[in-house]
């Protein structure tokens, strides 16, 4: 069986995907990397970097695969009802300040300096069923300002 592209009758440009299950499937159906009309991957489920946001080992397999690949890091979970999501800078999830405020704390509730590690706590803004105030997500981050003038804090790394 030939290699064949991961082509659509419009082109299939951008796809979210589980990182590692990407080149799972790749391999699985023969799909010709390069070739692939698949340019950018927003990846849920699994950290793509390390906390300088170089590509972790994960982010580095792919990229090695898949050069024309652009990965896109995501950062959510269920109670959140929304998603931190990576910039086309790559250096870091981007708070959506209308939807959720996020606070990293240290054992004591206060709030970590930037380069220290905290507990991700999030508060849901607009959410009308089921709102949640300082819940605890037991995910650890670590604080880090941006210079790109939309983005106010990101999460730059999590366990």
């Amino acid at each position: 069986m030939g290699h064949h592209t991961a082509h659509q009758p419009h082109g299939l440009h951008r796809r979210a995907v589980v990182p590692d299950k990407l080149v799972a499937y790749a391999e699985e159906h023969g799909i010709d990397y390069r070739r692939s009309s698949l340019r950018r991957a927003i990846c849920i489920g699994e950290a793509l970097r390390d906390t300088d946001f170089s590509n972790n080992t994960l982010g580095a397999k792919i990229t090695e695969l898949w050069p024309e690949l652009e990965l896109f890091s995501t950062y959510a979970s269920t109670e959140m009802q929304t998603s931190i999501t990576d910039g086309g800078h790559h250096c870091g999830g981007h708070v959506p300040a209308d939807m959720l405020l996020v606070e990293l704390l240290d054992e004591q509730n206060n709030p970590v300096p930037e380069g220290q590690e905290g507990e991700v706590v999030i508060t849901t803004l607009g959410v009308r069923g089921m709102p949640l105030l300082r819940f605890k997500t037991g995910d650890i981050c670590t604080p880090a300002r941006d210079a790109a003038p939309a983005a106010a804090r990101r999460c730059a790394s999590r366990r």
